[in-house]
């Protein structure tokens, strides 16, 4: 359904990045440029636009694997109010417009056009930033939530006896699960807790 959706936006809308500002246009097919031979405009305006200077931040997800992007304006209300736009046209060329026409100090750190390319999630360095970035978030999630610690005393309290105490058919219901949970996540937690404890120094050099 939403590669549908996204089929038929691609289809049927063209984003155009002026000197001025952002508008998405209507367009016939798939195949039309959104310009005559002459270049005169040959499409509808569908949303916007919305001038550079009211963005006051934007965000692109992710380059080398464009997925989404967003944008947050002023121009339509003083608040602000918040843009979601999948990413329907090239997305390098998308990233390079959104780099220039609405600067990098209205985003968060993003690393330069050039390395879009290395980026790509099965090149080299983007396998391994790809690693690296599940790594930290996996020990951010085990430093909040006490995964591990959890587990192990679970583990330990299992292994001592200590459902025992439970009675017959939850001893039964108890030994199951855990034996079901050792067959079927044996190997996952093994590569989890490798990716855990290998050293790392910091990010892939770009």
């Amino acid at each position: 359904v939403v590669g549908a959706f996204l089929a038929l936006q691609t289809a049927r809308l063209r984003y155009r990045f002026s000197d001025q500002d952002l508008d998405m246009q209507r367009v016939p097919g798939l195949d039309h440029p959104g310009q005559a031979s002459d270049g005169a405009p040959e499409t509808s305006p569908a949303i916007g636009p919305w001038d550079y200077r009211s963005i006051i931040h934007w965000e692109f997800w992710w380059p080398g694997f464009p997925v989404l992007a967003y944008f947050k304006e002023t121009q339509t209300t003083e608040a602000g109010r918040r843009h979601f736009i999948p990413v329907i046209m090239d997305g390098k060329t998308m990233y390079q417009q959104m780099m220039a026409r609405m600067g990098v100090a209205k985003t968060s750190p993003k690393p330069p056009i050039e390395e879009w390319d290395d980026l790509r999630p099965l090149s080299p360095k983007g396998w391994s930033r790809c690693v690296y970035w599940a790594k930290q978030r996996l020990l951010a999630l085990d430093e909040r939530l006490q995964l591990r610690a959890k587990v192990a005393e679970v583990r330990s309290k299992i292994e001592r006896g200590e459902w025992k105490a439970l009675g017959g058919q939850a001893q039964d219901f108890a030994l199951h699960a855990w034996a079901e949970l050792q067959r079927l996540g044996k190997i996952a937690l093994a590569k989890v807790d490798a990716l855990l404890n290998t050293p790392s120094a910091g990010p892939p050099a770009r």
